[in-house]
C-alpha cells in the first residue's frame, strides 16, 4: 500500500512509504547511485530490491492525527458566518442547505479518497489533475489551488487584524496587525508537515468552542447589538431572499466546508490512507455538520434579524472582545492549515525541479 505507480504519469518526487529499508531512491544525478543504495539496505522479508524508501518517510500520520488535522483544516472561522445564512434563507431552508452542502462535501472528499486509492503516487490535488488532464490541466488546477489557499489565509489575517484591533482598542493600524498575522501564519507553516498541523487541532477546536460559548452567553444575558428596548425574538422559518442574496448565503456555507483542497496532501502523509482516511473523514463531516447546525440555529434564534456576519459582532463589545480573544488560536490555525497546503505544493515542485526527492523530509540548509 502506498507504493509508486510505475507509469508515465508518476511525478518526479513520488516517494513510497517507509518499508524495511533505509536507503534513498535512485532518482538520477541528484540522488545516490545503486552501489550506495545496496550498502544501506537492511534485510527484508520480501524482494523489494528494485524499489527503496527515503531515509525518513514523510508518512507519519495515524488515524487520530488525521482527524485532528481535518478538524483544524475545516472547523473554524466559517462557522461564524452561518447564523447570517439562516437570517437570509430562513431557519428551515438554511438548516437544510448546511446539511445538504455538508453531505456534498463529504461525497466529494470520498471521491478524492477513491481516486487516491487508484493513484497512490499523487502528493496533492494538482497531481490528480495531471493524471486526469495532463500538464495543461495541472497548471489550471495549481493556479486555482494557490488562489484559494491565498484568499483563505488572507481572510484569516484580516480576521486576526479585526480581533486584535477590537481587543487593543486600535493600538496599531489594521495594516500592521494584518502583517503581524501573516508573519504568525508563515512561522506556523515552517515545520512543513501535516502532523504538526494535527497537533494544533485540539487548541483550535477548544478555541472556536470557547468563543461560541461566550457569544451565546452574551446573547442570552443581553439583547443583540442594535435591538430596541422591549424587542422580542421571532425567528423567520422561511425567508424570501433575492437570487444574489441566496447565492451569497450558499457560498458562505461552501466556504465553511472548503477544506477538501487540502485532503489529498494529508492522505499523502498518512501511514495507511486506504484504511484510515474514510473513518477520519466520517468523524470530520458528522462532527462539523452537527456543530455548524447547532451554532447557526442557536445564535440565529437568539439574535434573529440582528444577527451579524461574522456572528461575534452580534453581541456587546465586552463579550465580543472576550470571544475574539478566545478565537485567535483558531484564526491562526486556519491560516496554518491552508497556508501549509500551498507552501507544501511549492516545496514539492522545487524538490522535483532539482531532483533531490531523497531530501523531501530532510532538515538541512538546502532542503
Amino acid at each position: 500500500m502506498g507504493y509508486l505507480e510505475k507509469d508515465a504519469k508518476e511525478p518526479a518526487c513520488s516517494i513510497k512509504p517507509a518499508s524495511n529499508t533505509t536507503s534513498v531512491e535512485n532518482i538520477g544525478a541528484g540522488g545516490v547511485n545503486q552501489d550506495q543504495a545496496v550498502e544501506r539496505r537492511q534485510p527484508a522479508d520480501d524482494d523489494r530490491s528494485s524499489e527503496s524508501a527515503p531515509a525518513s518517510s514523510f508518512r507519519t500520520m495515524s488515524r487520530r492525527d488525521t482527524i485532528l488535522a481535518l478538524l483544524t483544516n475545516q472547523v473554524g472561522l466559517g462557522v461564524l458566518s452561518l447564523p447570517g445564512v439562516l437570517k437570509t434563507l430562513g431557519m428551515i431552508p438554511g438548516t437544510l442547505a448546511i446539511i445538504g452542502l455538508g453531505c456534498l462535501s463529504w461525497y466529494t472528499a470520498f471521491e478524492l479518497k477513491l481516486f487516491y486509492d487508484r493513484h497512490p503516487h499523487v502528493l496533492n490535488i494538482v497531481d490528480m489533475a495531471r493524471v486526469v488532464g495532463g500538464r495543461g490541466f495541472a497548471i489550471v488546477a495549481a493556479f486555482g489551488m494557490i488562489l484559494l489557499v491565498m484568499m483563505t489565509a488572507a481572510s484569516a489575517s484580516v480576521t486576526f487584524s479585526v480581533a486584535l484591533s477590537l481587543i487593543s482598542d486600535n493600538a496599531l493600524s489594521p495594516t500592521g496587525f494584518i502583517c503581524f498575522g501573516c508573519l504568525c501564519c508563515w512561522l506556523l507553516c515552517v515545520p512543513r508537515t501535516a502532523k504538526f498541523a494535527s497537533w494544533t487541532g485540539i487548541p483550535s477546536c477548544v478555541s472556536i468552542l470557547a468563543a461560541t460559548v461566550v457569544l451565546i452567553a452574551g446573547l442570552v444575558v443581553s439583547e443583540p447589538v442594535g435591538a430596541p428596548v422591549g424587542w422580542r425574538r421571532a425567528p423567520v422559518w422561511f425567508a424570501t431572499p433575492s437570487f444574489r442574496d441566496g447565492l451569497n448565503a450558499c457560498l458562505k456555507i461552501c466556504y465553511a466546508f472548503s477544506g477538501n483542497v487540502s485532503f489529498v496532501s494529508y492522505m499523502a502523509e498518512m501511514t495507511d490512507p486506504q484504511k484510515d482516511f474514510a473513518a477520519a473523514l466520517a468523524w470530520l463531516e458528522v462532527s462539523s455538520i452537527g456543530f455548524y447546525v447547532f451554532v447557526a440555529v442557536t445564535i440565529y434564534c437568539l439574535a434573529v434579524e440582528y444577527t451579524a456576519s461574522p456572528a461575534l459582532g452580534s453581541t456587546s463589545t465586552a463579550f465580543a472582545r472576550v470571544a475574539y480573544g478566545l478565537v485567535i488560536p483558531s484564526i491562526l490555525t486556519k491560516g496554518l492549515a491552508f497556508g501549509y497546503t500551498g507552501i507544501r505544493y511549492a516545496y514539492v515542485e522545487v524538490i522535483k525541479y532539482f531532483s533531490i526527492a531523497q531530501e523531501i523530509t530532510a532538515s538541512n540548509k538546502r532542503s
